[in-house]
């Protein structure tokens, strides 16, 4: 068994750089990344998408990525690339993500954002007075251990602490301390986590994914 799993993990490799290589890049040459973002938004597989990402540009960690399937890149062709996505180890982006790289997204180790949510790194205004109004780019950053769940929105220039989780359909408009939860439209602290229980969980989690001896 693990004999023909080897032989399919080479074919494989082989089918998605021939998806890369033969079948994307003589398309961005021509088209932009938009033409990538595109593919991302229609693959289901996981590990083509993270070898997309590193293809075009995104700084992505080697062990326990998952991400996808069906995301959406926004905003990547003003960079022409995804250079603005740095992505961690032991990371889960769900299905149907937006990461909009507008300007820089930074998402650490242990990481988890659930299905369906919305990361924005700028923001603009449509109407009457848009041409005179600047747009706000600001970076945003998930520390480690932090996570939302489904359906959630993230706003341009927020920091995510440690350990602190964001609920379902709940929209970050600031800065969330470590060791916090947050819930609701704009999103308020509703507990607070005990630091040094959560170092512990910490520690028997990396034990329990084999990152540490116990």
């Amino acid at each position: 068994m693990k004999f023909i799993r080897k032989i399919y993990r080479i074919i494989e490799l082989l089918l998605h750089a021939a998806i890369i290589y033969l079948f994307l890049k003589p398309r961005y040459l021509i088209f932009g990344i938009e033409t990538v973002s595109h593919y991302l938004r229609l693959c289901k597989s996981l590990r083509l998408t993270k070898r997309i990402l590193i293809a075009f540009g995104a700084k992505i960690g080697k062990r326990d990525i998952r991400i996808g399937p069906y995301i959406y890149m926004h905003n990547a062709f003003f960079k022409n690339d995804f250079s603005n996505l740095c992505i961690g180890e032991d990371v889960y982006i769900g299905p149907h993500t937006v990461l909009d790289l507008y300007g820089e997204i930074t998402i650490k180790n242990h990481v988890a954002i659930g299905m369906n949510s919305h990361i924005f790194t700028h923001a603009s205004f449509v109407g009457t007075y848009s041409m005179l109004m600047r747009i706000k780019v600001a970076n945003v950053v998930f520390e480690e251990y932090s996570g939302t769940n489904p359906c959630v929105t993230v706003l341009a220039g927020v920091t995510v602490g440690r350990n602190s989780y964001i609920t379902p359909h709940s929209v970050a408009v600031e800065n969330i301390p470590p060791y916090k939860i947050v819930r609701g439209n704009p999103a308020q602290i509703i507990a607070n986590l005990p630091e040094e229980k959560m170092k512990s969980f910490e520690t028997k989690y990396l034990e329990k994914i084999g990152w540490i001896k116990s």
